[in-house]
């Protein structure tokens, strides 16, 4: 099924692993590995990433214009936690940065973010500031999902009430996101773990398939494993937000995000939940499925 491109590696012991999952991302591939070759970070690092049967040329262009990558490329589409578990297996480095491929590294994020987690033996995760392409900030680092936050979901009181107080709680209203704090957990775009956390909780939940609901589960359990989990805004990247996902079709991304979801309420809230919340979720499903056979 995988066939893996191995690559020469340092003697040396690397301070940075960059994990990269990729699925038809060829339009945002080359702004990413852009921004970490042309201004790379001051400390060892490598690059890894696995292509999951991309039909466009993602392939290609990486073996063309970055043989430095370390490349797996399978045979068909492992989604997103299990391509960050290979990258995980392989990587060497005292840090793993876990990035979509939608992304964009502004000068000294890496860095500094190494430097920080340095300093700071504490913090199993981090999560830098992430910018919209036109730069306004997105919103990152959030409270854990609760039961009353998923009925406002699936009954659309989060739509049609976006100032409800379940929703302000979820989302620190009121944080401004320019300063430090600890969250519960960091968006998936890309936050950095401790290799010493990975080889204490292991990787992601490939439960988690797509890339919903990955990010609160792992920062979770690293709350639980004793980390801490922070948000540190004076590392930036920038995000071409849904990037990663439009290359699937829109029906199978929202049916993917509430499986991952669900998945997330059966394991930490368990199966009595995850029952009584399966007609909200049928409900919320059948109003968004005949939108969309309208819209069309």
């Amino acid at each position: 099924m995988t066939k893996c491109i191995v690559m020469t590696r340092s003697p040396d012991a690397m301070d940075l692993s960059i994990s990269i999952v990729n699925y038809n991302g060829e339009i945002y591939l080359s702004p990413l590995l852009d921004s970490i070759y042309t201004r790379p970070p001051s400390c060892l690092f490598e690059v890894f990433v696995v292509d999951n049967a991309s039909s466009d040329n993602s392939v290609s262009l990486i073996q063309r214009r970055y043989p430095q990558v370390k490349l797996t490329i399978n045979s068909e589409n492992t989604y997103y936690a299990q391509g960050t578990n290979s990258n995980l297996a392989m990587a060497t480095g005292r840090y793993v940065l876990i990035s979509n491929n939608d992304v964009m590294y502004e000068s000294d994020c890496l860095d500094r973010m190494v430097r920080f987690m340095d300093q700071h033996p504490e913090i199993g995760i981090l999560g830098p500031q992430v910018l919209r392409m036109d730069g306004s900030i997105q919103e990152s680092g959030c409270r854990f999902q609760t039961i009353a936050f998923a009925l406002f979901e699936y009954l659309f009181l989060n739509y049609l009430f976006p100032n409800n107080p379940v929703l302000r709680n979820y989302s620190y209203a009121g944080w401004d996101r320019k300063s430090l704090r600890p969250v519960d957990f960091v968006g998936g775009a890309c936050f950095l773990i401790r290799r010493s956390l990975y080889e204490q909780i292991g990787g992601l939940d490939a439960a988690h398939f797509l890339f919903y609901g990955e990010e609160a589960d792992y920062c979770r359990r690293a709350w639980q494993a004793g980390w801490q989990v922070v948000y540190y805004p004076d590392a930036r990247v920038r995000h071409h937000v849904a990037g990663t996902t439009r290359a699937v079709e829109p029906w199978a991304i929202f049916r993917l995000r509430h499986r991952s979801l669900l998945n997330y309420y059966r394991k930490y809230y368990g199966p009595g939940v995850y029952c009584f919340l399966m007609p909200f979720f049928a409900f919320h499903t059948s109003v968004v499925f005949i939108r969309e056979r309208f819209r069309r």
